[in-house]
């Protein structure tokens, strides 16, 4: 850019000296006498007018150099701000999100004897949640009965678990709507942090946030439409569903339901 603009001097200096040599000649042999020649300078003020016209053009050649400069300067500042907005988001996203693996540390639940912790935590509660006493989840039912006793169902566990698990949920949505809510990165870009959060969670945890969105479905609603969105269960074992069929069904139809509103 600084080579354009002085190449740009040079030739504008050339052509300036040019014509004054050219005016010169053009005086020197179209008349016989000085007297003449000055006279007719006098008279069209040929040097002054020369002189304006290429003022101004400096002018106007000077105020498109501080545009374009400003232009410059005003883009590297977007860019430069962007960047800085992508970095604020990066140290926020991975602030909460070692706050949520910092809340499933401190998950635990006994089955059968058995202590499950952290990620284990999630095994423990699917098995708890699956045998609950009295349950037949295989049995024929119309949906809306079924979701009613999946409820709960859902309800006697969470209040069985410790408030430790009502803890993850939480930071878990707000990772979520945090992501959902970022305006300087494209849907792609959300798409890959999600990837990290994906990558926290295993199969038995992965079911019972399905359930858990059943059960919040009337009261949070964006919880179907964030982990369809996010493809946060996107390595779902359908085979570990209490009811594959009812199950996927309701699933289906709330992402699909979702996909049309949004």
């Amino acid at each position: 850019m600084k080579s354009l603009r002085l190449k740009t001097l040079i030739i504008l200096s050339i052509v300036i000296i040019l014509m004054l040599l050219g005016y010169f000649f053009f005086l020197y042999f179209s008349f016989d006498s000085w007297e003449e020649r000055a006279s007719f300078g006098s008279m069209f003020g040929a040097i002054s007018t020369l002189f304006a016209g290429l003022s101004l053009a400096g002018i106007i050649y000077t105020i498109n150099i501080q545009r374009q400069e400003i232009r410059n300067d005003r883009v590297v500042f977007n860019e430069k701000k962007k960047e800085q907005d992508r970095l604020n988001f990066e140290n926020k996203f991975f602030l909460l999100f070692h706050d949520l693996t910092k809340s499933t540390d401190r998950l635990k639940i006994e089955y059968n004897n058995n202590l499950y912790e952290n990620h284990l935590f999630f095994k423990g509660a699917y098995f708890s949640f699956l045998y609950m006493p009295g349950i037949d989840w295989k049995k024929e039912m119309e949906i809306s009965n079924y979701k009613t006793q999946l409820k709960s169902v859902y309800n006697s566990f969470i209040h069985k678990v410790q408030n430790e698990y009502s803890i993850f949920t939480s930071k878990l949505f707000f990772l979520l709507k945090y992501l959902d809510k970022e305006t300087t990165i494209s849907f792609d870009e959300k798409l890959f942090y999600s990837k990290v959060i994906n990558c926290e969670l295993n199969s038995y945890a992965m079911v019972m946030l399905i359930y858990h969105a059943i059960y919040k479905e009337d009261t949070i609603p964006e919880w179907f439409e964030f982990l369809k969105k996010y493809n946060v269960l996107d390595k779902l074992n359908e085979n570990y569903l209490v009811n594959k069929k009812n199950d996927m069904e309701i699933w289906n139809k709330k992402t699909m339901h979702n996909r049309v509103d949004g």
